[in-house]
């Protein structure tokens, strides 16, 4: 299966060491147009944003991204309703491909309802090693930006959905945007506590991979990723999403479910990103771009 796993036009395009490497440190984030005197009202605007739309964890879905084991690239994203204290309602693994030729880089695999609810997150990571594909990213070389496609890319009968996440940030990598079925979406990172980003501003400052989705023609914030930082290896953090994705029917339910493969699968490969840009700063003594 792994073989086969490789979207079209797109042989020899994987992220190689050599991407997005500087050679002095980053500048403290801001987004593309805003000058620096506008960053001290960087988070008034993010909470301004996240208070000003329809986004409350009441009514969120709230999804929890596990490390299966330490050390593990892998991760497995459970369903937080319908878990219990005693088992973990699995619903994708996420599989990392970091040297293989050919393999998409990041590969969404669907874990069957028949897998069973545990606690035993390692049995649900070699189940989802082959579950089905339901989505795959590349990161091509020399590129910040990211290929996502939705499908099984090695099903000869499926149809494929191509989006490009493009880093709208060279520097600090705290911007991307992408568009599907004529909308358009950023995940833009946070330090918010209206997000649900906890600690004081001193702490809140370190969570460099807590995002929030924002449909940009709506202005509203439907989904964030809130990083768990430095409290459990075990835990990665944790998705809540705040638009129903399962509603409608025909056409505007497959839109629907498009929507939230492409919001798992997006924050999957930026987050996977963000682990090999750290890996390579460790590696060059700080050099690598921004987190």
């Amino acid at each position: 299966m792994d073989s086969k796993l490789h979207g079209p036009g797109l042989e020899g395009q994987y992220e190689s060491d050599g991407s997005e490497v500087h050679d002095f440190p980053p500048p403290a984030y801001r987004r593309n147009s805003e000058s620096s005197t506008e960053r001290s009202l960087y988070d008034a605007k993010d909470e301004a944003l996240f208070a000003g739309s329809q986004a409350s964890p009441c009514h969120a879905r709230e999804y929890g991204w596990y490390h299966p084991k330490l050390l593990s690239r892998g991760l497995v994203i459970t369903d937080a309703a319908a878990s219990t204290a005693t088992g973990k309602a699995p619903l994708y693994y996420v599989e990392v491909s970091e040297f293989a030729l050919k393999k998409p880089d990041v590969i969404l695999h669907a874990l069957p309802p028949t897998t069973g609810m545990t606690n035993d997150l390692e049995y649900l990571a070699n189940t989802g090693e082959s579950g089905p594909v339901v989505g795959a990213a590349h990161f091509p070389k020399f590129s910040r930006h990211i290929k996502v496609g939705l499908g099984d890319p090695s099903s000869t009968d499926a149809t494929m959905t191509y989006v490009e996440v493009r880093n709208a940030n060279l520097m600090t990598h705290g911007e991307y945007h992408m568009s599907l079925n004529g909308r358009s979406y950023a995940w833009k990172r946070t330090h918010d506590a209206a997000a649900g980003i906890e600690g004081g501003s001193a702490t809140r400052i370190l969570h460099r991979e807590s995002f929030q989705l924002i449909d940009v023609g709506a202005n509203e914030v439907i989904a964030v990723f809130l990083d768990n930082k430095f409290k459990s290896w075990r835990k990665k953090g944790k998705l809540r999403v705040f638009r129903d994705l399962e509603d409608g029917s025909g056409e505007e339910l497959e839109t629907q479910r498009q929507l939230k493969l492409l919001v798992f699968l997006s924050i999957a490969a930026i987050l996977e990103k963000a682990r090999r840009r750290a890996n390579r700063r460790r590696s060059n003594s700080g050099g690598g771009g921004g987190p």
